[in-house]
């Protein structure tokens, strides 16, 4: 027994050693497996002596951009060693949406082929490091909410122990304004003859400008500079900005919206020729009238047309980098109109003036100015043949703004329709007598309104065109506050006061504006007002009548589609007057 034992013993120790031996070489193999494959997967050196060196690329730039602006970027290529890296070449290649502008570098020296930016450094020494400075324009057909993305790469002669470095990615939002987003609202070229000043009425005028977006914009040259300087790119004496210009001087702003300037989220920027408009005492902020934010003094021809660009700097005066335009179908540069034109211009001195349409609460903008404008005048169709009973309604940077979404109408008796009294009244009959809109209108801006107006963007007035048939001719007019009952308690309905001047003898009409006085001075939020919309009737038939929402408070969201009533008037049974949809 102990000799197997002994026998067994000796016969498992040399089964260990051999297996000790075949363990230790198999380990001797896989480490020489391994430093063959690292040395095959290492970058081949350059230079005879194996030098090496790692390159770092790192990029910076504008993380936002505007619609045709510029995008500057700073990209350096850092030798992190350990040896001098032989001649290091950066290539950037243009991103889409983009076209190059200009490139200069810290050392060597840069090309571009149409395409690509190549930045040739030369020799890089440890830890020092070559530069490129790129800037690109954005094109001006770049979608809304588009990101650019712009990638550098380097290399160089020197073996470069760590490739994951040696490129770097730098992404852009671009920002508006994009097209449409800020255009000509409202403008004249002269005004009634003046009684009281020694000027003409040819200097009568102004034009009125619309952020149409629900954030604020910031007024920047794309092409020109920002600073304030009237020395720069944009020409002697002219400041960067946002120029309107005239097609009878294409090459010479009429005026200039300076950089910097801010136009608040859906209002407005008033220009006005100081040398006549007459408009000043018409009604804007609680303590400002509708003077100009900006004002000129060279007169604009009254069959001219107008542009707005996006730059102060006459080289750019394009279609390209135009935001908006309208003028008359005489004029021939099509940079100055939209579409066709507008149809014949004014050269009668008469109180009028061209408002966009918003019939749907919204500044119309089809790209065509005869379908977008209307022609309004305070005589309606009596002097201007292709005008109808409306206002002047200029409106400037502290002006009220739309808040249909945000100040709801209801009806003062919910029990009933809107077409039956008391939230609809008809007093006279015929072409004769009035017609009473009641309604309640409700704060939920989050903000105090210390000021609220109500534009008519749609009415069947004097001069309207037809689209029905018995056609109602309606004039909205001043009325007096009234006592009533209803389901939801004793209340005092207000009235509403027409915003003047201009004096409007015929009553109200298209974009003419009214005015509750609020009492205490403020309508708090969630609070609640009563008041009634007074309407002349001129001749009965079918009508409609539409206003926006304008007020001012702290906060307010979006604006949304206008309050809306449209009816017939007609005579009832026995000769009294009833209303019907």
């Amino acid at each position: 027994m102990e000799y197997l034992v002994k026998l067994s013993s000796r016969v498992w120790s040399e089964v260990d050693r051999k297996k000790s031996f075949r363990s230790k070489a198999l380990i001797l193999l896989i480490l020489v497996l391994s430093i063959v494959v690292g040395l095959a997967t290492r970058p081949a050196a350059a230079g005879s002596g194996g030098t090496t060196a790692d390159i770092v690329v790192t990029k910076s730039g504008d993380k936002t951009a505007p619609f045709g602006g510029l995008i500057t970027y700073s990209i350096t290529a850092t030798n992190s060693g350990p040896d001098t890296a032989d001649n290091v070449v950066l290539t950037d290649q243009i991103p889409a949406h983009t076209q190059f502008v200009n490139a200069s570098v810290s050392q060597g020296s840069v090309s571009f082929d149409g395409t690509t930016i190549t930045a040739n450094f030369g020799n890089i020494a440890v830890f020092e490091s070559g530069g490129l400075s790129l800037t690109i324009r954005v094109n001006n057909d770049t979608p809304r909410d588009t990101v650019i993305s712009n990638t550098a790469n380097a290399t160089s002669d020197t073996a470069d122990p760590d490739l994951e470095n040696n490129s770097a990615t730098f992404t852009t939002t671009i920002v508006g304004p994009f097209p449409g987003d800020v255009l000509i609202s409202e403008f004249r070229f002269r005004g009634p003859t003046p009684t009281s000043t020694p000027v003409t009425a040819s200097a009568d005028e102004f034009i009125e400008i619309y952020n149409n977006t629900d954030a604020a914009l910031i007024v920047t040259d794309a092409f020109g500079s920002n600073d304030g300087s009237t020395s720069g790119q944009n020409g002697p004496g002219v400041a960067g900005g946002w120029a309107v210009v005239s097609s009878d001087n294409p090459g010479t702003p009429k005026f200039v919206i300076p950089s910097g300037t801010t136009i608040p989220a859906r209002g407005h920027i008033l220009a006005v020729n100081s040398n006549g408009y007459s408009l000043n005492g018409y009604p804007a902020g609680t303590d400002v009238n509708a003077v100009g934010d900006i004002t000129y003094t060279v007169d604009i021809p009254d069959s001219v047309g107008i542009a707005l660009f996006r730059t102060a700097n006459s080289s750019f005066f394009s279609a390209a980098n135009r935001f908006d335009a309208v003028g008359f179908s005489s004029v021939i540069d099509p940079v100055y109109r939209e579409g066709n034109g507008l149809g014949v211009p004014v050269m009668s001195d008469v109180e009028h003036s061209f408002v966009r349409k918003l019939t749907t609460g919204l500044p119309q903008d089809s790209d065509n100015n005869l379908a977008d404008f209307a022609l309004v005048a305070t005589d309606g169709n009596l002097t201007l043949p292709t005008a109808q009973l409306g206002s002047p309604g200029p409106e400037n940077s502290f002006s009220p703004i739309q808040h249909n979404s945000s100040i709801k109408a209801s009806l003062i008796e919910p029990l009933v329709n809107s077409n039956t009294a008391p939230n609809r009244l008809r007093e006279g009959s015929g072409d004769s007598g009035t017609l009473s809109l009641r309604r309640r209108f409700h704060n939920v801006t989050g903000g105090p309104v210390t000021r609220l107006r109500f534009r008519v963007v749609n009415i069947t007035t004097l001069g309207t065109p037809i689209s029905v048939s018995s056609q109602a001719d309606v004039r909205l007019i001043t009325s007096d506050d009234f006592a009533i009952t209803t389901s939801l308690g004793a209340l005092t309905v207000h009235g509403t006061v027409v915003e003047e001047p201009p004096a409007q003898n015929l009553g109200g009409g298209l974009n003419t504006s009214a005015v509750v006085f609020l009492p205490g001075g403020a309508l708090v939020p969630g609070a609640s007002i009563d008041l009634q919309f007074l309407l002349s009737v001129a001749k009965s038939g079918n009508f409609r009548f539409l206003v926006n929402v304008e007020s001012l408070d702290t906060v307010g969201p979006p604006p949304e589609r206008i309050q809306r009533t449209t009816g017939k008037l007609s005579a009832g049974p026995n000769g009294k007057p009833t209303t019907h949809k």
